[in-house]
């Protein structure tokens, strides 16, 4: 699968392993370096990689993410340093394994088994996505642009928050 940010690509390749090309002042190739490269170069695959399949990838404005077989989340670039690390998810073991990653400008949304949803910082989990508007539906996908983010449950019915200055919410006006 392909991901793109700003300025620059990330691919997931068949055996698991990643690959990035594209503009990289701010480490978002995750290969050690701030040089841009025009031709994919391997993401690097020890530390944080490590023994781990990424199985799903996702990039922001300036950084890049995946979700590995186990759960776990590895992500770089901005904000999160200049090679993979493992993002800090141990206080979400009672929502179930992260089954979705997305990113929004410099974090991820994570939804977990149980349809919660996290935002994922560098500096750790800033908590869950206020869950009233879901009214008890599970939510079953998320997706994410650069300020807004939705949410698709169970049910057929779908939810949207965050920036709409150019009507990204999807609710016929400009106001969030």
């Amino acid at each position: 699968s392909i991901a793109t940010g700003n300025f620059f690509s990330l691919a997931l390749c068949t055996d698991g392993t990643l690959a990035a090309w594209g503009l990289n002042n701010y480490n978002q190739l995750g290969d050690g370096t701030t040089y841009q490269k025009s031709l994919p170069v391997a993401i690097h695959n020890n530390g944080a990689l490590a023994g781990h399949r990424a199985i799903a990838i996702t990039a922001g404005e300036s950084h890049g993410g995946a979700l590995c077989s186990d759960g776990t989340v590895v992500a770089w670039g901005s904000g999160w340093g200049s090679l993979p690390r493992r993002a800090d998810t141990s206080s979400l073991a009672a929502h179930g394994r992260i089954i979705s990653l997305r990113s929004v400008r410099s974090s991820f949304l994570a939804l977990c088994e149980d349809g919660n949803i996290f935002t994922l910082e560098p500096s750790g989990i800033t908590g869950p996505v206020d869950a009233t508007a879901f009214a008890g539906r599970k939510v079953v996908s998320i997706g994410a642009g650069y300020d807004a983010s939705y949410a698709l449950c169970e049910d057929g019915s779908m939810f949207a928050w965050g920036e709409n200055s150019q009507g990204q919410l999807g609710n016929g006006t400009l106001v969030a």
